[in-house]
């Protein structure tokens, strides 16, 4: 039947009648690739066009039905896809929205094929956002403890950036996360972490020929140098780090890899939560990283929440082959890796979990 037609059968009150947004996205189905991404273009001019004429519902609702059929379309890599979302965060937060705005923008952090500019373009535009809407969230959470009513999509799900803030696995020192290296701090930086965090070259000879208690020392937050590369996927020093592991005992060289921060976030979660490629977090858990290591410390995720909540299918199937527990939390989480898939609509994920939760 032609689109048409299909829109001639709906009621006069029917919100989607001569709905144009809903019309086009609906002609999207036959489409062939590239008519879609054209036709998603022009759902986006809609919404730019209703976001600068200050009609903010009629704006949100393009811009969200354009995000959920790029989900669909399978685009997470695709550079459209990753300016939508920059424009939707940005569109959020000029409208007083920050949590939503930050919640677009770890998405974009999550995307695999993140080019280096725009990654620290996240972070900066994330380390902006955060001191209002964290007030915002102070004021919801008063009004809570206030006994005022509260819609429930108002807190949850919290905001994914606040609970990985929360779990130490962003540095607490906004130089460090963008690379500023002329501002590092290096007071509590051992010379080796700042080589990692600068990208220097010098980080190869240094990992090469340092001491092994250079391998394994600290900063102030307790991260190791493999915790600061699985920290800013510095994948090719991590590398090397494994290859020095190689000549430790498997008992040695497994603590190094279960070495936790401060507030006992795991290197093989920060590994995942950070983006990591699928081969370098297979490598750490050959060489020794549990796929359930215990933690003692609340507000962190295990390997496989972290996994779930990203929507990072093949990570969570890696891990399930290794032997993850999908049942497992830590102290202060409730929900369970397939309980954060859901929440996330990663529906996919929740197919694997529901079956490996009813195996186990």
């Amino acid at each position: 039947m032609a689109l048409a037609a299909r829109q001639a059968l709906l009621r006069p009150e029917d919100p989607y009648k001569g709905d144009t947004v809903q019309i086009m996205l609906t002609a999207m189905k036959t489409s062939t690739p590239r008519d879609q991404l054209a036709k998603l273009a022009q759902v986006e001019l809609l919404a730019d066009q209703a976001a600068e004429a200050g009609l903010s519902d009629a704006a949100e609702i393009a811009y969200v039905r354009a995000l959920k059929v790029y989900r669909s379309l399978g685009c997470f890599v695709s550079s459209p896809f990753r300016q939508l979302l920059m424009k939707v965060a940005l569109f959020y937060f000029k409208i007083g929205e920050p949590l939503q705005g930050e919640e677009s923008l770890w998405e974009v952090c999550g995307l695999r094929d993140n080019p280096h500019s725009v990654h620290m373009n996240v972070w900066q535009q994330l380390m902006t956002s955060l001191p209002t809407s964290s007030e915002e969230l102070s004021r919801i959470l008063r009004s809570k403890e206030l006994g005022h009513e509260i819609a429930p999509d108002t807190i949850e799900p919290f905001p994914p950036l606040h609970r990985i803030l929360r779990s130490g696995y962003a540095s607490k020192a906004p130089p460090v996360v963008f690379h500023h290296s002329g501002n590092l701090d290096i007071t509590g930086s051992p010379a080796l972490h700042s080589a990692i965090v600068e990208e220097q070259d010098s980080r190869f000879a240094m990992i090469e020929h340092c001491s092994d208690i250079d391998l394994e020392g600290r900063d102030v937050n307790g991260r190791t140098p493999m915790f600061m590369c699985a920290l800013f996927r510095d994948e090719l020093a991590g590398r090397s780090l494994l290859s020095r592991f190689d000549r430790y005992p498997p008992e040695v060289r497994e603590r190094a890899l279960e070495a936790m921060d401060y507030l006992g976030q795991t290197i093989l979660a920060v590994a995942i939560l950070s983006g990591c490629t699928y081969d370098f977090i297979k490598m750490l858990i050959d060489n020794g990283a549990r796929v359930d290591p215990e933690s003692l410390m609340g507000n962190v995720f295990t390997p496989l929440q972290a996994a779930a909540i990203l929507g990072r299918s093949e990570i969570v199937a890696l891990l399930l082959q290794y032997g993850a527990d999908p049942k497992r939390v830590y102290l202060d989480e409730e929900a369970t890796a397939l309980q954060l898939a859901r929440k996330a609509g990663h529906y996919n994920i929740v197919e694997i979990l529901s079956v490996a939760s009813t195996v186990t």
